[in-house]
């Protein structure tokens, strides 16, 4: 299919993404942030590239370790600003409805994690432009 995202790939990445994180962030909260930045283009070349889970998360590597203070800058503390601002709106709307509470996060969430996957992608691109496959 012309449109066709290979989603399975994408869930089992981001849920082994979501173990290897976790793991990280049981010693302390640096390690973790250090992991989530290093495999955080993980999805945009599995969709880019046509990676597979694997060979994203090595590639990720590759691309990301030469530059990772601006990955962590533009990509990690964004996605943890994201995190807490949801957080906040939560705590903030007093509604005695969960769901209220739950789809004001979501959205906050959405909004700026919209812009923090499209600065994501691009960075994909200008990474993958400037280093190549090896053929």
């Amino acid at each position: 299919m012309l449109f066709s995202l290979p989603y399975w790939r994408l869930i089992r990445a981001e849920a082994l993404l979501l173990v290897f994180v976790g793991v990280a962030a049981l010693f302390f909260f640096v390690p973790g942030m250090i992991v989530f930045t290093i495999f955080c283009l993980i999805g945009p070349l599995i969709t880019i590239e046509d990676q597979s889970v694997f060979g994203a998360f090595r590639r990720s590597v590759q691309l990301v370790r030469p530059h990772l203070w601006l990955v962590l800058v533009l990509i990690t503390v964004p996605t943890l600003v994201e995190d807490v601002v949801s957080v906040l709106v939560e705590d903030r709307v007093h509604s005695r409805h969960v769901v209220v509470q739950f789809l004001a996060g979501g959205f906050v969430g959405a909004v700026i994690g919209s812009f923090v996957g499209l600065i994501a992608v691009h960075l994909a691109y200008r990474m993958i432009a400037a280093h190549p496959i090896d053929t």
